[in-house]
């Protein structure tokens, strides 16, 4: 289980309420008593490569924070519930930092998959005109 799914299972949606304010005009999160931007990209830390060009958001759980994907906690807060076991969150337009509700997508992770593939082929197409 991912670090966001076993979050996913510790953390409820009023506690996401509680500490994270969504501009949903933008997709931006901001913590609700300092105000302060919180979604981010973080360095390369080992493993963690392949994933590391999404924003993250750090969040408590139990006695310490686990990294949690933006667009993951964005969907969350704006639907009120988390997405469905087996179901991944897909960009709509491709571009990973756009978290604005309306470009998030729940979708198999099948579908997930196909959908990338397909981007990465029309992205390929207009590198090489």
């Amino acid at each position: 289980m991912s670090n966001d799914r076993w979050a996913e299972t510790r953390l409820s949606i009023d506690d996401l309420h509680r500490w994270f304010t969504l501009d949903g005009r933008t997709g931006t999160l901001y913590h609700r008593r300092t105000g302060r931007r919180v979604d981010k990209v973080y360095p390369d830390n080992g493993p963690a490569y392949a994933h590391a060009r999404y924003k993250q958001v750090k969040v408590p759980v139990g006695r310490g924070f686990t990294k949690v994907y933006a667009h993951r906690l964005i969907w969350a807060l704006y639907h009120n519930r988390w997405p469905l076991a087996g179901m991944d969150i897909d960009h709509l337009n491709a571009d990973v930092h756009d978290n604005r509700p309306e470009n998030l997508a729940e979708v198999t992770e099948a579908e997930n998959e196909r959908r990338r593939r397909a981007k990465r082929f029309v992205f390929l197409l207009q590198a090489n005109p």
